[in-house]
């Protein structure tokens, strides 16, 4: 086969294969457009739009470029002093957790010392405890020393006493005794002594004075009373005065004179020391011959333990 008829039989298919498309559009409806066709053409439109409204905008003038250039620098400032309170805040925080932390050792150590102190108080308190504990210990041992001294002491003047009451019978029943053999001569030589001295004046201002039992010595009670005396006594300068002894029946007659003799030259030196004149004084011992109450108990012989007073009219 030529060229020519390959062209040929080329061209013949041609054309048949262009009369079966016809034929098929011929026959068939047109088809219509999908969605996606219909989305594309939205988005060439709203290309186009925009092209255009780019085309459109203006340029921005030189004082809206001088706004936008100050905002920017207006916002960069406030970054930045944004920037530095956050800063400024860290800082505060940091030093705030520093001082928080510089508490709290100072809170530890306080409460340590608080500790401290307190166990020391304790200990101290303990001691102070324990100082007392033997305080009261030396003090229960020398009550008891006490006690028991007292005690020794009681059944020692007990004994003392028995012994004082049996010597005291004795003397008594020998004074009885030596009483039965010298009293006549005695009272011839003491009752014409009495006769004698007696002559004088009582005056009521000069108050007896009274002693302890077997005692020489001047009470305080008494010396309130000789004070008054020696007042009366100043005043009355050409008045003599006889200080008169006198004792209790217990004891011997000569013991009792020798006794009262002591308690008469006691009351005469008293006055002395007060500023009365010896020469105006005189003394006497009755002994226990002249009682002012008869009777034979301590209030009797409390009574008559006592200085009487005359004025001497001689």
């Amino acid at each position: 086969m030529g060229k020519d008829s390959f062209k040929f039989l080329a061209i013949i298919c041609l054309i048949f294969l262009m009369n079966g498309v016809i034929s098929c559009a011929a026959i068939k409806p047109a088809p219509t457009k999908p969605a996606e066709d219909k989305a594309a053409e939205k988005l060439k439109q709203l290309k186009q739009e925009r092209k255009t409204e780019i085309g459109v905008k203006r340029m921005p003038t030189e004082m809206e470029k001088k706004v936008e250039e100050e905002e920017k620098i207006r916002k960069e400032e406030e970054i930045k002093k944004l920037e530095e309170e956050r800063k400024l805040v860290e800082d505060k925080l940091k030093v705030a957790e520093e001082k928080m932390k510089v508490e709290e050792e100072k809170a530890r150590l306080m409460a340590e010392g608080e500790k401290r102190i307190a166990e020391e108080k304790l200990k101290l308190a303990d001691e102070k405890k324990k100082v007392e504990e033997e305080k009261m210990k030396v003090a229960e041992e020398k009550m008891k020393v006490e006690e028991e001294k007292a005690r020794l002491k009681v059944e020692g003047e007990k004994r003392k006493t028995a012994e004082e009451r049996t010597i005291l019978m004795a003397e008594e029943e020998k004074r009885r005794t030596e009483e039965g053999r010298v009293k006549p001569a005695m009272e011839a030589e003491i009752k014409p002594q009495i006769a004698k001295e007696s002559k004088g004046e009582v005056i009521t201002e000069l108050e007896d004075i009274y002693f302890d039992f077997d005692s020489s010595d001047i009470r305080s009670d008494a010396k309130d009373i000789l004070l008054k005396n020696t007042e009366w006594l100043k005043k009355n300068p050409d008045k003599k005065i006889q200080i008169e002894g006198h004792c209790d029946e217990r004891g011997t007659a000569e013991y009792n004179l020798a006794l009262g003799d002591r308690r008469a030259m006691s009351v005469k030196k008293y006055l002395i020391s007060l500023g009365i004149s010896a020469e105006r004084l005189t003394t006497i011992s009755y002994g226990k011959e002249l009682p002012i109450d008869p009777g034979h108990n301590e209030e009797a012989w409390s009574k008559n333990r006592r200085t009487h007073f005359l004025t001497i009219t001689k």
